[in-house]
């Protein structure tokens, strides 16, 4: 979710001496050349399922950013695309079924220390996996990759991830003594204007062994999905009459659910601010967000301010595992001063829809 104040401070007239001495300001504060971090990872690529209820396997996957020197990298970002492979009986294993949890970090920072934590990077608690789409691990930290690198110091984050496969009766027609489910995953590290620092690849594979023990739950299926033409939202305000008058975008069918329960949906903004490249900050409620069912939908829809504490947006009944449509809306309140006195840049966040049942 991205503002963009165009239309600023037209009335300035600066000289062009200041407009030049600040220019040269700029250009000399960048004194010290940054290094670019490794990504690397290991993990132990086998997982066996012998349950029902499906598995966990903790610290399954490490990510590790590492580097020599200078390092100072603002609003990163770490992503997965995971791809399953099918086998020779046409079957492979549901991606959706799987998720990443974030269990510590580790490693070695002495200049300055320590390295950050958790929840200090921002990472979701529970980061579900979507079949050959990319899902962001971390949607932007809020922790910088930052070392002095005095005498040649050496950063060494490593983010440790438990793997979790849910259960459920669809590991039924999964089971198998010998075909194992390969699953290739691609890891990205971003820096704060989306360019690719490092990628990684991991091949993992699955077993779903025969004498699975328990007996099959009945499964709950929901899922949700923002459409590729809303998942990078932009708010521009051009004119005057956007201040004056608040700025709007709609999305057209930009979010969908499909389930066999009663729903919620629910939507947070993963930073506590919109934030800028250059660090400046815009609070959240500037923007709002609603919700609009299609006409074939009948769920109920409330409007919200954005926040970084999850709200429910939504609810709804089964929709017998068809797909459900809305249109996502969001809008600036007009005369916001906030917005009115901002400095004119590009301001962004991320925001995590999630469905959950009601």
């Amino acid at each position: 979710m991205e503002i963009r104040t165009i239309l600023k401070q037209q009335n300035l007239n600066l000289p062009m001496n200041r407009i030049i001495y600040f220019i040269i300001i700029l250009l000399t504060s960048i004194g010290v050349h940054s290094q670019t971090p490794n990504l690397s990872l290991w993990s132990n690529t086998y997982m066996n399922i012998y349950s029902y209820e499906g598995t966990t396997q903790p610290n399954s996957i490490t990510i590790r950013i590492s580097q020599n020197g200078y390092l100072n990298i603002q609003n990163w970002k770490l992503s997965v695309i995971a791809t399953p492979v099918t086998i020779w009986n046409g079957l492979f294993f549901p991606v959706e079924k799987i998720n990443l949890q974030p269990n510590y970090t580790t490693g070695t920072v002495k200049d300055p220390g320590p390295l950050p934590t958790i929840s200090e990077i921002g990472i979701p608690a529970t980061l579900n996996l979507i079949g050959n789409s990319e899902v962001f691990l971390v949607p932007r930290s809020n922790a910088p990759i930052y070392n002095i690198g005095t005498g040649n110091s050496y950063y060494d984050l490593q983010i440790l991830f438990n793997m979790n496969v849910v259960g459920g009766s669809y590991l039924t027609k999964l089971k198998t003594n010998s075909p194992q489910y390969p699953i290739n995953m691609r890891f990205t590290l971003y820096g704060a204007n989306n360019e690719i620092i490092g990628t990684t690849n991991l091949s993992y594979t699955i077993q779903v062994h025969t004498n699975l023990t328990g007996t099959p739950p009945s499964e709950n299926t929901y899922s949700i999905q923002i459409s590729t033409g809303a998942r990078n939202g932009q708010l521009n305000m051009n004119s005057l009459a956007d201040y004056a008058n608040g700025a709007s975008v709609l999305y057209n069918n930009g979010l969908s659910v499909s389930t066999n329960i009663d729903y919620q949906i629910s939507v947070r903004s993963i930073s506590s601010t919109f934030i800028s490249s250059s660090g400046n900050s815009l609070p959240l409620d500037v923007v709002n967000v609603q919700l609009r069912p299609s006409s074939d939908n009948k769920a109920s829809s409330i409007t919200r301010s954005i926040s970084s504490t999850s709200q429910i947006i939504s609810t709804g009944s089964s929709t017998n595992k068809l797909p459900a449509y809305y249109d996502i809306h969001y809008y600036t309140n007009p005369n916001d001063q906030r917005l009115i006195q901002a400095k004119m840049e590009d301001y962004s966040t991320t925001l995590q829809y999630e469905i959950t049942p009601k």
